[in-house]
């Protein structure tokens, strides 16, 4: 499945185009956008018009002289290779952001099972010293029996003092928060970057991890982000508001998203909800 997202430089870019028109720098880049996002681009003239929306002369000559500058014509599509290296940097960095998100959250259930194995109390042995002979009975009246066991020798110190049990390990939470977050401000930068992740966007969150089995996996999370963005509602494009990972994550709200409420109907491609894109953008692109 094709990352909508792609680096931009802006230097580089000035330094290429800087002789070219108003009309053939928007041909060039909608053409990159299409190109980043599908990680393909026809050759076809008429489809490159209509990808650009070039209506007029002076349009469809801007979108023909950079399909000749700026890209290789192979069998039925242009290839850009400065965007071919770029999607496949794009790519690798994903792969081990997910591979090391995946080893975290090993480590972090490895860690919770030692903590849940571990012994509640630790036996500290018999005291060391010198040997005594054990006393001779006193001849005292027996005292009273108590109803509770006493400590063992071996659980008390060389006081005699019971030992108290060491305090109990700290819980670990399973739901990867940061790794979820990064994904968020990696897949949706626009959306604003989270400096402050309150309590109970942490129980929302870790409560929507647990209730679904699909979704304690960091690419349901990733394809769920991407989800978003064909959604011009949530992405702010329909009004002065857009969504926010502390919104997403309450109940009602991702309800709401996974039905495919936010979904543009107008839009060539309809989708009754996530994993209805999800199925087409795999069986378009592949699996990613």
């Amino acid at each position: 499945m094709a990352d909508p997202y792609y680096p931009f430089y802006p230097g580089d870019y000035q330094r290429d185009t800087k002789d070219l028109s108003l009309v053939e720098h928007g041909a060039y880049r909608v053409m990159l956008d299409c190109y980043y996002m599908n990680e393909t681009l026809p050759s076809d003239l008429i489809r490159l018009y209509r990808i650009c929306g070039a209506l007029t002369d002076e349009e469809q000559a801007a979108v023909r002289m950079v399909a000749d500058r700026f890209f290789e014509r192979k069998e039925n599509r242009l290839v850009s290779r400065r965007a071919e290296k770029e999607i496949e940097k794009r790519k690798a960095f994903l792969d081990n952001q997910v591979r090391k998100s995946k080893l975290a959250a090993e480590a972090r259930k490895r860690a919770a099972e030692e903590a849940r194995l571990k012994p509640t109390g630790t036996p500290t042995g018999t005291p060391t010293g010198t040997p005594q002979d054990p006393p001779l009975p006193s001849p005292s009246p027996s005292p009273s029996i108590s109803p509770y066991p006493s400590p063992s020798e071996d659980e008390k110190t060389s006081t005699g003092e019971p030992v108290p049990p060491p305090p109990a390990p700290p819980k670990v939470d399973p739901c990867p928060h940061q790794e979820i977050i990064k994904l968020w401000h990696e897949i949706l930068p626009e959306l604003g970057q989270i400096r402050s992740w309150p309590e109970s966007s942490r129980a929302n969150l870790r409560q929507r991890w647990r209730e679904d089995s699909e979704r304690q996996d960091l690419l349901w999370w990733a394809n769920l982000f991407r989800f978003i963005r064909e959604c011009p509602y949530l992405m702010g494009k329909v009004k002065d508001w857009s969504a926010s990972l502390i919104w997403v994550v309450k109940p009602e709200n991702l309800a709401k998203i996974l039905n495919g409420n936010y979904v543009d109907k107008s839009a060539a491609q309809k989708h009754a909800g996530l994993m209805e894109w999800v199925r087409e953008q795999e069986a378009k692109y592949g699996k990613k």
